[in-house]
């Protein structure tokens, strides 16, 4: 007989929200904490190169076409954390949390995804506690592997 679970899960980004439904799918009682008063996109960076903007954008060639050297543009930069773990006892990390990405790599949201149903289910399959270290070292060495 499967044990239900309550399970709180603190951010409703794309990880959060998938793990919600990861879990509630398989029947067990979610709780999402999101400091933000309402859901809203916040947008993401994204790679395109001239021509595509031209494409998608006619309106923005003009202020593509004034740019000639890398000076002129603006360039992010980023600190990575590496965990050691993505659990321990209780509690867990997932999506960002546990592998924040660049956005020019085009990773973070399949990750999130990934995380959210290999989370539940290894829940599913050993319970809370279990379940959580399996999931973490099942999946740290996939995190590992997609860092710069």
């Amino acid at each position: 007989m499967l044990t239900r679970h309550r399970i709180g899960i603190v951010g409703a980004g794309t990880a959060g929200l998938a793990t919600a439904i990861a879990f509630a799918r398989a029947g067990h009682a979610v709780d999402v904490f999101e400091k933000h008063p309402s859901l809203a996109t916040l947008g993401a960076g994204v790679l395109i190169q001239p021509q595509g903007v031209a494409a998608l954008w006619p309106a923005a060639q003009p202020v593509v076409e004034r740019i000639h050297a890398h000076e002129q543009l603006a360039f992010a930069s980023y600190h990575h954390a590496r965990p050691a773990r993505l659990a321990a006892g209780p509690v867990c990390i997932v999506g960002d949390a546990a592998h924040a990405m660049s956005p020019q790599l085009g990773l973070g949201t399949t990750l999130a995804v990934q995380d959210a149903l290999a989370l539940a289910a290894c829940v599913q399959a050993a319970g809370p506690v279990e379940g959580l270290a399996r999931y973490s070292k099942s999946r740290l060495r996939t995190v590992r592997a997609c860092r710069p």
